[in-house]
């Protein structure tokens, strides 16, 4: 074990210790403060066990010895997280599956919107650097998809919460992160709305049929999940656009090869409709390939 895991793992153990002391006392704000701060130190030390990026401390607790000025979060529960929209959030990523992205799956209720963004945060640096901006208007959800690599080059370390400086407003929201594999599975067809993450098993190859009715802005995405041969090459060995609303129409088919994560991009309002279909067979070539289409027609 490295030495700052060491130390992270006797962070742990006092903080176990503090919110026991705390909770014979009935100081339950002590209490929360003191396992807000063990959890930052496991947090870290999931992350340096596989070699992810490792998390500020942002808790309160740091700010009281001096660290970066975030304020803490409301925890109900282990990868749940839920706060004011009137105020700003820094949360370090707790990864459901350490090593994997996730689903970052977001209700908010009142008015204006909030911006819902993964941040790198290093120690060295000043200021956070935002690697994916999500915005959330009114009442609404939506099941975003939360890269780390190889999806990402930089892979996030935070979740920065806050009031967008165009529409700030009133109200709540809560954040649930959850593994891959709570991706909605795409069988034959499935129709949804907003942002959403899906899974497609068949290994055989497929079309993909997209159809999207909504406001500008949506993107759907793909990443294969096939085991390829070594001398095989795959364009979605990470995640790659098959439609964007500002270069298509509103429909497409797209050749994919098989198992694979689909991720849709799309305001609350915009509703798609996916399926998937076995490719058409090649046409038969040959002398007598043209004779054969004459009487096909």
């Amino acid at each position: 074990m490295p030495p700052e895991s060491l130390a992270d793992y006797r962070r742990v153990l006092d903080g176990y210790s503090g919110a026991t002391d705390a909770l014979d006392s009935g100081d339950f704000e002590q209490v929360r403060q003191e396992l807000a701060h063990a959890r930052n130190a496991l947090v870290r030390m999931d992350a340096r066990a596989h070699r992810l990026p490792v998390p500020v401390d942002v808790s309160r607790a740091a700010r009281e010895r001096g660290g970066p000025p975030s304020p803490q979060p409301l925890q109900d529960r282990r990868f749940s997280y839920s706060g004011s929209n009137e105020r700003e959030y820094t949360i370090p990523i707790d990864w459901p599956e350490p090593g994997r992205s996730a689903i970052m799956e977001v209700t908010r209720n009142g008015t204006g919107s909030t911006e819902f963004n993964s941040v790198l945060v290093m120690a060295e640096q000043n200021r956070p650097k935002t690697l994916r901006v999500r915005i959330l208007g009114g009442s609404a959800r939506a099941r975003f998809y939360l890269a780390t690599t190889p999806d990402s080059f930089e892979a996030p370390t935070h979740l920065r919460i806050a009031p967008s400086e165009v529409h700030r407003g009133t109200g709540t929201w809560t954040v649930r992160l959850h593994p891959l594999s709570e991706a909605v599975e795409l069988v034959r067809e499935h129709q949804g709305s907003g942002a959403e993450v899906l899974v497609h098993h068949a290994r055989a190859p497929a079309v993909l049929g997209i159809h999207v009715s909504g406001p500008s802005g949506w993107e759907v995405e793909y990443r294969c999940l096939k085991k390829h041969g070594r001398w095989e090459r795959c364009r979605f060995g990470r995640l790659e656009t098959l439609m964007y609303d500002f270069l298509d129409e509103d429909r497409k088919s797209a050749r994919i090869c098989g198992p694979g994560l689909i991720v849709v991009h799309a305001a609350e309002s915009a509703r798609w409709s996916l399926s998937v279909a076995p490719p058409r067979p090649a046409p038969p070539s040959g002398p007598l390939s043209g004779i054969r289409r004459l009487f096909e027609i």
